[in-house]
C-alpha cells in the first residue's frame, strides 16, 4: 500500500520491521523478499549502490534456496541498475540472459516477454542492433501469443527506437504509430507520452507536439 502511493518513508519503516521479524523467525524466503523490496525503494530514490547491495543479499539467499522465480526477479532488478543507473548495459546482459532462461524453464511467458524487452534494450545500448532486433522480434511474437497489448505496444516502441538510433526515421515513425494505436485502443496511451511527443516531432505536427510536451522536454533532450 505505502509503495503504491509513494509514501517511501513509511514504506521503508514497514519493510525494515518486516526484515527484523523475518530474521528473528529465520524465514529465509521472507528475508530475501524484504531485501529485494528495500532494494527497489533505494533504486527508486537513486541510491544505486545501496540498491545493489540489497539486491545481492537477496540474490545469495535465493541461490541457496534454489528459488527460480525469485532468482529471475532479482536478476532483472540487478540488470536494471546497470542499464538505468550506471550506464553499463554490457554488464546487465548476463543477468538478463539468466532471467530469460529461468522464465523459459518455468513457462512464464509474460515474465519472459518483459525480460526480452529489457534485453533488447541492453543490446541496443551497446550498439548490437541486429541482436536487439532479433530479441525484440521474439518478444513481439510472444506478446501476441499471450495477447498482452501493453507489452505488444512496448515492443513496437523498441522497434521504433532501434530504427531511430540508426536514423531510419520513416520506419521509426511506422512502429511508433503501431504502438500508439494499440496503446490508445487498450487505454494505455499515457504510458507512452514521450513516444507520442516523438511521433508528432518526427511528423512535424507542431501543435499536437506542444499539447503533449508543453515544456519541450523532448527538444531539450535531442538538441542539448
Amino acid at each position: 500500500l505505502f509503495y503504491n502511493i509513494s509514501e517511501y518513508d513509511s514504506c521503508e519503516v514497514y519493510w525494515k520491521k518486516s526484515l527484523k521479524i523475518k530474521t528473528e523467525i529465520s524465514d529465509s524466503s521472507g528475508i530475501a523478499t524484504s531485501y529485494s523490496n528495500l532494494g527497489v525503494l533505494a533504486f527508486i530514490q537513486n541510491r544505486s549502490g545501496e540498491a545493489m547491495d540489497l539486491f545481492l543479499k537477496s540474490l545469495y539467499i535465493r541461490e541457496e534456496l534454489d528459488d527460480k522465480r525469485g532468482l529471475a526477479s532479482i536478476y532483472t532488478k540487478i540488470a536494471l541498475i546497470y542499464t538505468e543507473r550506471l550506464n553499463k548495459s554490457a554488464e546487465a546482459i548476463p543477468y538478463l540472459e539468466k532471467a530469460r532462461q529461468i522464465s523459459i524453464e518455468l513457462n512464464a511467458d509474460t515474465r519472459r516477454a518483459k525480460i526480452l524487452i529489457n534485453l533488447s534494450n541492453a543490446y541496443r545500448d551497446i550498439g548490437e542492433f541486429s541482436k536487439s532486433n532479433e530479441i525484440i522480434k521474439e518478444a513481439l511474437e510472444l506478446s501476441r501469443k499471450i495477447e498482452n497489448e501493453r507489452l505488444l505496444a512496448h515492443c513496437y516502441i523498441h522497434y521504433g527506437a532501434d530504427y531511430l538510433k540508426n536514423k531510419g526515421y520513416k520506419l521509426a515513425l511506422v512502429n511508433y504509430q503501431k504502438a500508439l494505436e494499440i496503446a490508445n485502443e487498450a487505454g494505455y496511451v499515457s504510458e507512452f507520452i514521450n513516444e507520442t511527443a516523438l511521433l508528432y516531432f518526427i511528423g512535424e505536427e507542431w501543435e499536437k507536439y506542444r499539447e503533449v510536451d508543453p515544456q519541450q522536454e523532448l527538444l531539450a533532450e535531442i538538441y542539448y
